[in-house]
């Protein structure tokens, strides 16, 4: 903004807009989030990596908010050890232990001093810094921020950052000061089970501090009063090595029927569009994380006097039955790339008496595996043909030899089943598997299906409060596209932790970026959606505060009395 021209001409919304469109403004968060992207913070098995890995996230964020946001006690929020007896705790599985001890999250806790309190009405924003495997280095392209956790879930942590920025500059313009507490939390472990916030819900004296939570995620500034929950399985088959893969990809296609079921039974007002999917992310070593569709699955089958063109003619049998049931993705062009969202499902080169048949899947969050196509079930589909002419013991997984496989994956389910009918269910299907292939398995070990890892429930809370409406004016303010109507966000996050433990705080899920993006090998934010997105926070701390309301937003600031 041209400083000749004063505060007092402008609205504090035409404020905190120009600001927010600053170079100065746009280069202190790209800044930011570009240095956190360089952290590597994807789970790790030392502790001491994980622990200063956490600290220089933290130290980062916290030299940003000392010299350009809003004044508040910045610390250390240490993981409670007590989270261990919680049932929303996870074991933290990229562990040999459970020890979170020397581990924090970090607060940024502003009170409001010397002016009209509005009690009852603070805030907390919840943002995580961890992220998932495969980890690549940030670069800015196109005014375009890409990096691992660039939208999921460190811009948002940034936005967050931001929007306390423009809370000071709106301060120092014209004398505006919140007028109730805002808690910012910056978390780790979301994405593997959430004992980050976890371990700050249950810290009630804080929790007194804010009646409303943003649970700040990719939602494209879009507000989502309701979450579908997630529960991740773990299926280890140990026992003849020759038949472990035939019952792997027949698990598979087990648990999508499980899951076909309960997206057909699921009916909620809140999720129209019944986003229940069911992801298969991991088989031995092919794919890196549960909620992460896999991309591609390397399969070698030995066959003496078999022509490739015969092999060939299976594959495409199996893979017809799969585009058939599942939809052809070389034929959906991609919103956003304008290219087919694969290229082809598959490689088969032949060498000497063995086949390498490559098999080709879209990898992105699970929150998309609708969209997408899974490595996994699309082999479990061709394997399905195959199996009719080729002996278990001629097809294995390339480069993999370990005693057991392991098969990896995730739920997705709506409020209309329970957690633990949903697990029921699954375990059900592979017991039902199992006894009606006795005596083909009978030499495999008995398959143990576990569910230690992520666990979300599903939750909703009321679209029509008053903090929603409030929130969904700032968005129509904002121009921010298909916020109405208010339905329920496809994925599952934190907010769950939070709707758990405090039924009468409203909770909405809110940010900048895209979810399509999350967990993908492009994983990327504009800098124009980071910007909005800060600017979009800051304007919901003003009203839900009750520091302003819509309508002196647009108030010129010389004609509101500062």
């Amino acid at each position: 903004m041209d400083k000749n021209l004063t505060s007092t001409r402008f609205s504090p919304f035409e404020l905190l807009l120009a600001h927010s469109q600053t170079k100065n403004f746009i280069t202190i968060l790209t800044d930011l989030l570009v240095e956190l992207c360089h952290v590597e913070t994807i789970p790790d098995n030392r502790k001491q990596n994980s622990i200063a890995s956490e600290e220089m996230v933290y130290s980062y964020i916290s030299e940003t908010l000392c010299k350009y946001g809003l004044s508040g006690e910045l610390r250390r929020h240490p993981i409670n050890p007590g989270i261990k007896n919680h049932q929303d705790y996870t074991i933290p599985y990229y562990q040999e232990d459970e020890d979170y001890s020397g581990r924090s999250n970090l607060i940024h806790f502003f009170r409001p001093v010397d002016v009209p309190s509005s009690k009852g009405h603070g805030i907390a924003l919840n943002a995580h810094i961890d992220t998932i495997a495969p980890y690549f280095p940030p670069y800015i392209m196109n005014e375009t921020i890409f990096g691992r956790g660039a939208s999921d879930d460190k811009g948002c942590c940034v936005a967050i950052v931001g929007a306390l920025i423009l809370l000071e500059h709106l301060r120092r313009e014209t004398n505006i000061i919140p007028r109730a507490d805002i808690v910012s939390m910056f978390v780790t472990d979301e994405e593997s089970g959430g004992n980050g916030s976890l371990s700050i819900s249950l810290d009630e004296e804080l929790a007194k501090s804010y009646d409303t939570i943003m649970v700040v995620e990719s939602t494209e500034g879009r507000l989502f009063p309701a979450n579908r929950g997630a529960v991740w399985y773990r299926l280890e088959i140990c026992g003849n090595k020759q038949l472990q893969l035939k019952y792997a990809f027949m698990a598979v296609q087990a648990l999508e029927t499980c899951g076909m079921r309960l997206r057909n039974e699921s009916s909620h007002v809140l999720f129209p569009s019944k986003p229940v999917q069911s992801c298969h992310g991991i088989i031995g070593n092919y794919g890196e994380h549960p909620s992460r569709t896999c991309g591609k699955v390397d399969l070698v089958i030995v066959a003496d006097e078999v022509a490739v063109e015969s092999l060939q003619e299976y594959v495409e049998i199996g893979l017809r039955q799969y585009t058939d049931t599942y939809g052809d993705r070389t034929k959906v062009i991609d919103s956003e790339s304008g290219n087919p969202k694969i290229d082809h499902h598959y490689d088969l080169i032949e060498k000497g008496n063995a086949h390498y048949l490559t098999i080709w899947g879209t990898p992105g969050h699970m929150g998309k595996a609708l969209e997408n196509d899974s490595a996994i079930v699309k082999a479990a589909w061709i394997m399905e043909t195959l199996y009719k002419f080729f002996s278990p013991e001629s097809i294995q997984l390339k480069g993999y030899d370990e005693d057991c496989l392991v098969l990896e994956g995730g739920q997705g389910f709506l409020p209309t089943h329970s957690i633990e009918e949903v697990t029921q269910r699954m375990s059900a299907e592979i017991q039902k598997l199992t006894a009606n292939h006795q005596t083909e398995f009978e030499t495999l070990g008995i398959p143990v299906l576990s569910f230690n890892k992520l666990h979300n429930d599903a939750f909703a809370r009321n679209p029509d409060s008053e903090q929603m409406k409030l929130c969904l004016s700032v968005a129509k303010m904002l121009e921010i596209k298909n916020v109405e109507p208010v339905v329920g966000l496809p994925v599952s996050c934190d907010a769950r932790i939070f709707a758990h433990k405090y039924p009468q705080k409203q909770i909405i899920t809110i940010g900048p970026g895209s979810i399509a993006f999350a967990h993908t090998d492009f994983e990327q934010i504009s800098i124009k959606d980071l910007t909005q997105g800060a600017l979009q926070l800051a304007l919901n701390i003003l009203v839900l505060t009750r520091t302003l309301s819509i309508e002196e937003l647009r108030v010129k600031a010389k004609d509101f009395g500062y």
